[in-house]
């Protein structure tokens, strides 16, 4: 096994931590608020060494608020860089009291980042890759013109990153919450069959009924892990999603279940949790838990959507 990408139950938000077995060394992407333990509990199962870059996908709690705490934790063995877009802070809304409290904890974040001033890189396209022993992560968005709407609209989601990751032959799409028009700008850079992190949670990511199922014809996905919390308040996953990507045996796993797994039904506990996806130059990538008995598991919930749709 050459090397191990994690993306971590935290709930309603995204972790993916991964780690080269032959260096120790490893990248992180975007950790939720709150939830920096589960991170630094995978990185030591996983062997970490070092951690060579820490990339956020885009300034929202549920990907960046927990990156920093990661990153303290580590101490010493952060060696690498913090990539992310100060300029796209603008974008957040601060209008209502639960949105001023982002606001808030938001521009905290900014000024705790200023403790590795030097370290501070974009997260933009065409930035150099980063690399983790063979672990190369590289981002195809946002460009700068992306980050720019997404302040001149107050949403952060158009200025999210997407990361190809390459493990050698191996390729993985780590998804932010970039809408639809992102992906279809970088389509022809976008290898197909390979394991996708869905963007948004499986919620909206463009106005068009059938944005979920345009995405899958640009990815036509070998796997799709969708990252999602029980205790969401947002309806993720969406039934667009479901029907897009739904209906595949073996080919969906969520981090939890949710609400919505279960049509008419309520959450009966976590699912997926966890998932790991291991990769080995001479064989195809492996996903833990198997791809090939969990829809066992999910028929158990009864009536679960990313079954019964089609």
């Amino acid at each position: 096994m050459t090397a191990t990408v994690a993306c971590i139950d935290v709930g309603q938000g995204d972790c993916t931590v991964a780690v080269d077995h032959e260096t120790g060394e490893g990248l992180l992407i975007d950790c939720r608020i709150g939830h920096h333990g589960e991170a630094l509990r995978e990185f030591d199962y996983l062997g970490l060494a070092e951690l060579r870059a820490a990339i956020v996908s885009h300034t929202q709690l549920d990907h960046f608020g927990g990156v920093l705490d990661v990153l303290e934790a580590l101490a010493d063995r952060f060696t690498g860089t913090l990539h992310f877009n100060h300029d796209s802070f603008m974008a957040t809304p601060v209008a209502g009291p639960d949105r001023k409290i982002a606001g808030q904890k938001l521009r905290a974040l900014l000024h705790r980042a200023r403790e590795y001033d030097n370290r501070v890189r974009r997260a933009e396209a065409d930035v150099p890759d980063q690399a983790a022993g063979t672990i190369v992560a590289r981002l195809l968005a946002p460009t700068y013109a992306e980050i720019v709407e997404a302040v001149g609209v107050d949403d952060p989601n158009r200025a999210s990153a997407i990361v190809l990751l390459k493990v050698g032959s191996h390729s993985m799409i780590i998804g932010g919450d970039a809408p639809l028009p992102t992906w279809e700008r970088v389509a022809d850079q976008l290898p197909q069959a390979c394991v996708v992190r869905w963007p948004h949670h499986g919620g909206g990511i463009g106005p068009k009924a059938d944005a979920h199922e345009r995405l899958q014809a640009i990815l036509v996905p070998s796997v799709v892990i969708v990252s999602v919390g029980a205790t969401n308040k947002h309806g993720h996953p969406t039934p667009a999603f479901f029907t897009a990507v739904g209906g595949r045996p073996g080919k969906l796993l969520c981090t939890q279940a949710t609400a919505a797994c279960v049509a008419g039904g309520r959450a009966v506990g976590t699912c997926a949790g966890t998932i790991r996806i291991q990769f080995d130059e001479s064989a195809l990538p492996t996903v833990v838990p198997d791809t090939a008995n969990h829809p066992a598991f999910v028929a158990s919930l009864g009536n679960a959507q990313c079954l019964s749709q089609s």
